[in-house]
């Protein structure tokens, strides 16, 4: 089925061959810029989904989002990483500890001092996947599961 078709390629990740034109389009960037167009379609339509906050970029900078990480709220990360799992579209949680909890810091971590935003981050955070020429298909297919976690 259909959906059984986007589930194996988020699950495997496949490359397609070519670039999706009408994220090219939308956003008017070049092929070179697909990673870039990947970002601004999810983050465009994952905006205004109440318990998640999409990555920030200021207008004097970019980003090359090597990665895709989304702040979940709530506490609701590892279940949103679950439900996005068992749909079939992988989630990572790249840093699951702040580096003063991790032993190859804890010579040189200050003892007793409060990193309050480094352990929230670490208890927050989750990546998406994202890649050069990630189609339109899957793209859609991970923003639903998303968007169908938080309805």
């Amino acid at each position: 089925s259909g959906e059984e078709h986007k589930t194996l390629y988020c699950k495997k990740l496949v490359i397609a061959e070519g670039v999706n034109p009408t994220i090219t389009e939308k956003f008017g960037l070049n092929e070179g810029r697909t990673h870039m167009a990947t970002a601004l379609v999810m983050k465009y339509f994952l905006k205004g989904v109440k318990g998640i906050e999409t990555p920030f970029e200021a207008e004097y900078s970019t980003h090359v989002y090597h990665q895709y990480t989304l702040k979940v709220s709530d506490g609701k990360r590892d279940e949103l990483k679950k439900h996005l799992e068992d749909n079939g579209v992988p989630a990572m949680i790249y840093y699951p500890l702040p580096l003063q909890e991790q032993e190859a810091f804890m010579k040189i971590a200050v003892k007793g001092e409060e990193l309050g935003n480094a352990g929230n981050l670490a208890r927050s955070v989750l990546s998406l996947p994202i890649h050069t020429e990630m189609t339109r298909e899957i793209q859609d297919f991970v923003i639903s599961k998303i968007r169908s976690f938080f309805e």
